[in-house]
């Protein structure tokens, strides 16, 4: 599928096939098989819209969040000219919209008169040492569960919902809603993966 320009025939057949299947069984392992296929193009969207969020892994997460919705709601049964591009295209419009809520709300906060900023700067009042202690955390668990990811023992789909749940702290029943499944579907895909990996949470 990668040795092949996105526009050739015979790949766009397979990821009919592909996605049609997925359409049929909504068996979760697709998600794998398709960010196997679209992995350099979603690379390539976070990289050319690294301006939208400083945070790599923050980006990165919600590329895959977008590109997963993109998936599930993408109507084949009209037309399947141009699947490659109509996802790369959802993927990008869906992420454009999860940051526009963020970009509003920004909007509408109250700018601090850089007064106060030069007198915060000259001590750790303002520092939250907590928060900070608790990303670091994060950040290692993350890195954790990556590693699962790459020896094979935890797929995407799995690594999405504990990064979500365990690390960011997102109610299950929060992120079953944003994936558009159902919440049972999500408690018991949780559950799996950490009994398969046999998990400790230091980050609640």
């Amino acid at each position: 599928m990668r040795g092949q320009p996105s526009k050739n025939p015979s790949k766009q057949r397979v990821l009919a096939i592909i996605l049609q299947a997925y359409a049929y069984d909504m068996d979760p392992r697709w998600h794998t098989v398709l960010l196997a296929i679209f992995w350099p193009g979603l690379d390539s969207i976070s990289n050319r819209k690294a301006d939208w969020d400083p945070d790599e892994r923050r980006l990165w997460a919600n590329t895959m969040w977008a590109f997963l919705q993109t998936v599930r709601n993408l109507d084949i049964s009209r037309r399947i000219d141009h699947l490659s591009q109509r996802i790369i295209s959802g993927t990008i419009h869906r992420l454009h919209e999860e940051y526009s809520r963020t970009w509003k709300c920004m909007e509408r906060e109250i700018a601090t008169d850089p007064e106060q900023i030069e007198d915060m700067a000259g001590s750790d009042e303002g520092l939250d040492f907590e928060d900070i202690e608790r990303r670091d955390q994060q950040e290692i668990e993350i890195k954790r569960l990556r590693r699962h990811v790459k020896a094979g023992r935890l797929s995407e789909a799995d690594f999405l919902i504990l990064v979500a749940t365990r690390v960011y702290d997102l109610s299950l029943a929060e992120y079953a809603r944003k994936a558009g499944i159902d919440y049972q579907f999500a408690k018991k895909r949780r559950q799996r993966a950490e009994a398969a990996l046999g998990l400790t949470w230091e980050v609640r």
